[in-house]
């Protein structure tokens, strides 16, 4: 029996005050009586409007779960579809800072710029030397 057929027979029949409880329709096998009143309140907590919300409720909180979770989906899709097009930029790993005060030292070796130049400086000084000792010798002949 459904929940409408019970509540049509408990509005057509006001003037019993009890039902009987049977094991099936076919062997009809009495296992006890409810009465009306409490028959009412069992039929109205199983359908009526709070538990008609509370179903209710539950449906969307799943709707909702479902839509959430094929965002997810799409989004994670979409993620991965830019991922296989280009790589993302490789950052450099970062160097931890320094425990200790760094300070700059002054140069005790001569930068190779200024090497070559002083090399030079000194082939011509060489150079001129030679010259100097040239002039000398030829005058002194």
């Amino acid at each position: 029996m459904s929940y409408r057929e019970l509540k049509l027979l408990i509005k057509n029949n006001k003037e019993i005050g009890s039902f009987p409880l049977v094991e099936t329709s076919e062997n009809m096998i009495l296992l006890g009586s409810i009465p009306r009143h409490h028959l009412m309140k069992e039929i109205e907590r199983h359908t009526g409007r709070e538990r008609r919300i509370q179903v209710a409720s539950k449906w969307l909180s799943q709707a909702a779960a479902r839509a959430k979770e094929e965002l997810e989906r799409q989004q994670f899709a979409v993620q991965r579809k830019h991922s296989e097009q280009k790589p993302p930029p490789q950052e450099e790993p970062r160097r931890r800072a320094s425990r200790f005060e760094v300070t700059p030292v002054p140069s005790i070796v001569t930068s190779p710029a200024s090497e070559s130049s002083n090399s030079q400086n000194e082939n011509s000084d060489v150079r001129n030397h030679n010259f100097n000792l040239c002039q000398l010798m030829t005058k002194s002949n």
